[in-house]
């Protein structure tokens, strides 16, 4: 299947958000997902090895996939979203009632439900990398959409995660951003469980890891499937 890598730009209230769409050609999408970056500070754009290999695998299944540039880079520059960030940075705190990188989530998902691809199907899963895993794990909450969260820096959160049905957390054998406990505390899930998955021999950063990430995005796509309403469903409970 040949993948079309698009760079878009969106149209917010807030000013422009630059994003990069990944679909199959010539066929209409099975759905929309949504990808967030990990955070710019640690070269968390959208064009990170990690997301890459996870838009690849999910437009292979046949979805179109979007992630987007946080404003401060690029077109989408922001003043204020990098203030609230470098915050982020140094407190090590992340509250999505308040974080403007979730806003401008929200928006993009807004605007990525609007895009002409051919599909009445909208967001039907979100994801995201580190930084960009915490506003994925949040922003299924509102949308009661599964995640594909890969290791994220759980000890940010104010308060413990409620996982929607299908959501999948991702670590690294080895990974220094998330301890077995943290994970505990915050999904009430150890490593053992069906909803957390181990790449070995690798950490926080998965270098090289970009075959071994696309195939467990494929293999978590593969427990949905769209019922007869276009809603998108899991087959296997949490």
């Amino acid at each position: 299947m040949k993948l079309v890598h698009e760079r878009v730009v969106l149209t917010a209230e807030s000013g422009a958000i630059e994003g990069l769409l990944v679909y199959p050609e010539g066929t209409i999408a099975a759905g929309r997902m949504l990808l967030h970056a990990p955070h710019p500070l640690l070269g968390g754009t959208m064009d990170h090895p990690v997301i890459l290999a996870l838009l690849d695998a999910c437009a292979g299944l046949g979805y179109a996939a979007l992630v987007w540039q946080y404003r401060v880079l690029g077109e989408s520059a922001s003043r204020e979203a990098g203030a609230a960030r470098e915050a982020f940075w140094t407190d090590q705190r992340f509250d999505p009632r308040t974080a403007p990188d979730m806003a401008d989530a929200r928006r993009v998902a807004r605007l990525l439900r609007e895009l002409p691809l051919g599909t009445d199907v909208g967001i039907v899963a979100v994801g995201g990398y580190s930084y960009g895993a915490l506003i994925a794990l949040s922003q299924a909450e509102e949308l009661k959409t599964p995640a594909l969260a890969v290791s994220p820096p759980l000890r940010a959160l104010q308060a413990p995660v409620r996982l929607i049905l299908g959501s999948v957390v991702l670590l690294a054998e080895n990974d220094f951003a998330i301890t077995e406990e943290e994970l505990r505390i915050h999904t009430g899930l150890g490593r053992q469980s069906p909803s957390v998955r181990i790449i070995p021999d690798t950490d926080h950063l998965f270098v090289g890891q970009g075959e071994a990430l696309g195939a467990e995005a494929r293999q978590w796509l593969a427990q949905f499937k769209l019922s007869s309403s276009s809603a998108f469903q899991a087959s296997s409970l949490l």
